[in-house]
Order: C-alpha cells, then structure tokens, then sequence
C-alpha cells in the first residue's frame, strides 16, 4: 500500500514496486495517501507524487490508482468519461514515468500521469500489459494538457509486444490527450508476433468527448 507521495523511501510508490519486484508471484499495489500529505490538495483531493526518474516495472503486477479515497472508474460505455482520478504521477520531465521491461501480467489503471517526455515505455518481450482507465498527458481533471511529450511508446522489433490499452468495458477507458508528439506510438516495425489493441479511449479529446484536447502529431502512428 502507498501511504505518501514521497519519491521514495518507506510508503512510497517507488518503495511499493520495488517491494513487489522482490516477492514472489504477482501482486497488486493500493493507494491509502492521507490529505493532510503534503503532497495532497484537500480541494481536489488529488495526490500529486512527483518522481525524479523513471519507475521501472519487470515482475508482474498491478497499479491500481482506483483504490485511493475518493477515486471513481467511469461508467460510460460511449461518449464522455464520468471518470474521477485521485492519484497523479508527475514527472521526470526529461525521462519516462513508467518504463515495463521484458515483463508480462502487468495492469497499471486509474491514475493521472503527466509531465514526462513518456507516459509509458513498454520494452520488447512484454506480454499481457494492461493499461486502462488512466488520464495520459491531461490534468487530473481530465480538461486541459499537462506538459507531457509522449503519451506510450511500444517497441515491436523482433517480436513479442502483446498490449492492451483501453478495453471493452466502461471502467478500462484511457484518455490520451494534450501530448506535444504522438498519444501512442510503436517501433519501425512488427518482426515476429505482436499484438496491440486499442479500445474505447478518448484520443485528442478532453473528459467530455466534445471539446479538443489535440496531441501535437498524431492521436497514434503505428
């Protein structure tokens, strides 16, 4: 469990991944982050951790941003988002926030992440990676851009990238938005087995569905 928006040490989120990376099997990482840290906006109630490097992930598991107070997966099946996200992921603004590595059975949902010159950087070799309910490159509000370069970078060479981004329930609906480059973008090439489905997002689009929230060269280039 996450108790603090600390970057690392005792309660951190970067603490929570390296503690999952060293137990056996997979595992699933909540979020229990007081108000009253110092991190936290008692308006909003959005939990701003702000990471100086990037949070590798190379063992299965699942973040679920969900499960911080106040959080609420959408339930729209079309249009807007209902979405409401507690727990936002700012930064580094010269790396990735979420770098998967030669990994499988990873699930990262319900969380803001912004600020960074990659959301996600899924690896070669990465099998069965979830990425649902999250906003990419807004505000926590899901309404205005949020100074992030690339929304999910996706290497394909020589095979084996199997990634899920969005899905086809209410619950697992990304948005994409307000990213200066690409929203999704994948490597030069599909060698070998690869499987990439994107389903039911908001791309280039604000919360609303209705209001442009553009990225700055393509929603994705595959």
């Amino acid at each position: 469990t996450v108790t603090n928006t600390a970057d690392s040490g005792a309660g951190s989120l970067r603490q929570a991944i390296a503690d999952a990376t060293n137990n056996a099997g997979a595992d699933t990482i909540t979020f229990n982050i007081p108000l009253s840290d110092p991190g936290c906006s008692v308006v909003t109630q959005v939990c701003t951790i702000s990471i100086a490097s990037p949070l590798g992930i190379n063992t299965p598991m699942t973040i679920d941003g969900y499960t911080q107070s106040g959080a609420q997966a959408n339930t729209n099946a079309t249009g807007g988002l209902t979405t409401a996200l507690k727990i936002e992921i700012s930064g580094p603004a010269t790396g990735s926030a979420f770098v998967v590595i030669f990994t499988s059975d990873v699930t990262v949902r319900g969380l803001v992440i912004n600020h960074c010159s990659t959301a996600f950087q899924v690896d070669i070799g990465v099998s069965n990676l979830h990425i649902e309910g999250n906003f990419i490159g807004t505000n926590p509000s899901g309404t205005q851009a949020a100074a992030t370069s690339r929304g999910i970078g996706i290497a394909t060479q020589l095979g084996g990238a199997e990634v899920f981004i969005g899905g086809a329930t209410a619950d697992k609906r990304n948005i994409i938005s307000g990213i200066s480059n690409n929203g999704i973008e994948t490597g030069g090439n599909f060698n070998g087995s690869n499987t990439l489905t994107v389903q039911g997002n908001l791309i280039g689009t604000d919360i609303s569905g209705q209001a442009a929230l553009g990225n700055g060269l393509a929603g994705m280039q595959i």
